[in-house]
C-alpha cells in the first residue's frame, strides 16, 4: 500500500517535473502505475497527457492516494463535467487533508457530493433560479438537506416568500422553514390545516396569514 505523507505545502503538481523518460521508467517498473494510466485514460476516453500523467503520480507519491481512490475521484470530476487537472488536484488535496484516502471513504465521499448537487438542482428548479447559488444560499440549502427537509415544504416555502415579498429571499424562506420545523408541520395540508385553524376567529391563536410572515422577518 501506498504510505501517507506528512502534512505538505505544495498544493499543486506544479513543481513536480519528472522528465519524459523518468515517467517512461516509472510506467515500465511498476504495474500499478501502468494499470492506474490505463485506467485514466479509459476515464478520459483518449490518452494521458505529460501533465496528466506527472499529477496522477503526484497524487499518488505525494499525496498518498491510492490508484482505485484517484480514479474513482477523476470519475466524479467527470461527471460533473470539471475534468481538469487544476480542478483534480484542488478536490485530491481536500481528500488528503479530510483523510478521505481509502475506497471506502472517497465513495462515501462522492455518494455525498453526489446527493447534495442533486438536491441542489432541484431546489434551483423548484426556485426557477437561472445561476447557480451564491455561497450564502448554498449554505442555506446545505443546511435544508442536512436537516432533512422536504422539497415540497421547501417549494411551499418559496411560494409563500414570492406571493408575501414578490422576490426570491433565502432567509425569508428559512424562517419560513424553521417555523414550520418547530410547528411539527411537515406537509403542505398540515400547514394549510393549521393557517385555516389558526385564522378562524374562534381561535386566539397566531394566525399563519402572509402577513404573519411578514411580521416574522421584521428583524432580519
Amino acid at each position: 500500500a501506498t504510505e501517507v505523507p506528512k502534512p505538505f505545502a505544495q498544493r499543486s503538481s506544479a513543481g513536480f517535473l519528472p522528465t519524459p523518460s523518468e515517467l517512461a521508467a516509472r510506467i515500465q517498473e511498476s504495474r500499478e502505475i501502468k494499470s492506474l494510466f490505463d485506467m485514466a485514460e479509459q476515464q478520459f476516453h483518449r490518452m494521458l497527457t505529460p501533465t496528466e500523467q506527472r499529477s496522477l503520480l503526484w497524487m499518488r507519491d505525494y499525496l498518498g492516494l491510492g490508484p482505485d481512490v484517484i480514479l474513482m475521484l477523476i470519475g466524479y470530476c467527470i461527471s460533473i463535467e470539471k475534468p481538469h487537472v487544476r480542478y483534480i488536484e484542488t478536490v485530491a488535496v481536500s481528500w488528503q487533508e479530510r483523510d478521505i484516502l481509502t475506497f471506502q471513504r472517497a465513495q462515501q465521499e462522492v455518494q455525498a457530493l453526489t446527493a447534495q448537487r442533486t438536491f441542489t438542482a432541484d431546489i434551483m428548479r423548484a426556485f426557477e433560479m437561472q445561476r447557480r447559488p451564491t455561497t450564502k444560499q448554498q449554505a442555506f440549502i446545505d443546511q435544508w438537506q442536512r436537516k432533512g427537509y422536504k422539497l415540497e415544504m421547501i417549494t411551499y416555502a418559496y411560494e409563500l416568500c414570492v406571493e408575501s415579498i414578490d422576490k426570491l429571499n433565502f432567509s425569508y424562506i428559512d424562517k419560513i422553514l424553521a417555523t414550520w420545523e418547530n410547528e411539527g408541520l411537515t406537509s403542505r395540508e398540515a400547514v394549510d390545516a393549521a393557517r385555516a385553524k389558526r385564522s378562524s376567529p374562534d381561535t386566539d391563536t397566531h394566525s399563519y396569514s402572509l402577513e404573519d410572515y411578514k411580521q416574522l422577518m421584521n428583524n432580519f
